[in-house]
Order: structure tokens, then C-alpha cells, then sequence
């Protein structure tokens, strides 16, 4: 839980979910977020109670979305934010392989090298 009592997943979902990738809300069916694991009916719950989304009765059934278009684009920066952190970590974790990949190639040359110049030793 982060300090405003809201989980990883809850804000995932809103990132993902009730705003489009230019920062529009989105209204989502309240039933396909319980089906599909995105929110429980409390996360929901929560997020109404701290006025952050909108619960909605309609013939099709219930929706929700958030209150705000700014709201939105705080949620869109955020997940852009999140992003840009998770591709950093991804590169710095494929530079650390890549340094790992080269020295145990260049441990292997060494060794190679070795194996060949005692041969040679042996040889004479």
C-alpha cells in the first residue's frame, strides 16, 4: 500500500483502465473490473468514499470513472512517470547482463588462451 491507502493494482487499473492514452476519462463497467481481477468491490468502494472516481447506474449496467478531467491527466502523468522508471530499470538491467555476458566471455578467452600456452609448454 503506498501512503494514500491506495495498492499498486488499484492505480494500475486506473492507469490502465479509466483513461485513454491522451489522458481522456474512460467510464468502465463495474462488473468486468470484479470479473476480469482489476479492482475488488472495495478497492472500488474506496476510490468512491475518497471521491477520486464516480459510481454510475445505467441500463446496461453499473459503471465507473473518474470525477475529474484533471484527475486524468494526474493519473496519465503518473503511469507515464511509471513507465519511463520501469524502461530505465529494464536498460539497466540489460546493461548489467551485457557486462556479465562479456566478462565470462573475456574469462573464457583468458582461459582458452591459458589452456593453449600450457599445451605449447608441454609440447617443447
Amino acid at each position: 500500500m503506498s501512503s494514500d491507502g491506495l495498492s499498486k493494482t488499484v492505480r494500475d487499473f486506473v492507469e490502465k483502465y479509466l483513461i485513454t492514452s491522451n489522458g481522456v476519462r474512460l467510464s468502465y463497467p463495474v462488473r468486468s473490473a470484479e470479473s476480469e481481477k482489476l479492482a475488488t468491490l472495495e478497492q472500488i468502494n474506496t476510490l468512491i468514499s475518497k471521491r477520486l472516481i464516480r459510481h454510475e447506474s445505467l441500463e446496461e449496467g453499473d459503471s465507473i470513472e473518474l470525477v475529474h478531467d484533471r484527475l486524468a491527466q494526474i493519473a496519465l502523468q503518473h503511469g507515464q512517470a511509471s513507465q519511463q522508471l520501469k524502461k530505465t530499470q529494464r536498460q539497466k538491467q540489460q546493461q548489467l547482463r551485457r557486462r556479465w555476458v562479456i566478462s565470462v566471455v573475456v574469462i573464457v578467452i583468458v582461459l582458452i588462451g591459458f589452456v593453449v600456452f600450457m599445451f605449447n609448454l608441454r609440447r617443447v
